[in-house]
């Protein structure tokens, strides 16, 4: 059986490969945000996160993700400010990109505590996996230099233990139990 998925470190190529190819919801997304080229975005999250990861599905990259430190927290403890842009690959592989996350999210959230970011109003893929994931979504405020509408999300370790124990009850899978981060997975 050959191996369709490997998540790794991040680095520079994954960020030009992605910058090259990130669905457009992702762009609308950034454009909003902070009207920055995608490929500066990329590299200056490759830099600045403290853990920065990279889904390759058949050797082609279909998502990076990291967490910031963030300095500005009163509550102690590790948060983070997390965060993912994607390639279409994800649309057309969307079971294998939710089983990663599903066993990846989890060891983030051991290692962090709190993350926490924005989603644009109208990125509803995002906004759908953000809900399905577990994350808490306040309402709708300006956010970035266009003052569109952005919806915060947070999430906590406990949050999601909540739902996976809520998940059990109901007989799905709730997402693992987070302690084997996911490196290779077949299938599509």
């Amino acid at each position: 059986m050959t191996t369709d998925l490997e998540i790794r470190p991040a680095n520079a190529n994954d960020a030009s490969e992605l910058a090259a190819n990130m669905r457009a919801e992702d762009l609308a997304e950034m454009a909003a945000g902070s009207a920055r080229d995608p490929l500066e975005v990329l590299v200056d999250g490759l830099r600045d996160s403290s853990e920065c990861w990279t889904a390759l599905y058949r050797g082609r990259v279909m998502a990076m993700w990291g967490v910031v430190p963030w300095q500005g927290s009163i509550l102690g403890g590790r948060v983070g400010l997390g965060w993912l842009l994607t390639s279409p690959i994800v649309d057309r592989h969307p079971r294998v990109f939710w089983r990663a996350c599903l066993r990846e999210f989890p060891g983030l959230l051991e290692r962090w505590g709190m993350l926490f970011n924005f989603i644009h109003c109208r990125h509803m893929k995002a906004l759908r996996w953000a809900r399905r994931l577990g994350l808490k979504l306040e309402a709708p405020v300006p956010h970035g230099n266009s003052e569109e509408l952005f919806v915060r999300f947070s999430v906590t370790k406990e949050d999601l233990n909540v739902r996976a124990n809520d998940n059990r009850n109901r007989g799905r899978d709730g997402g693992g139990n987070g302690s084997q981060p996911l490196r290779q997975e077949t299938g599509g």
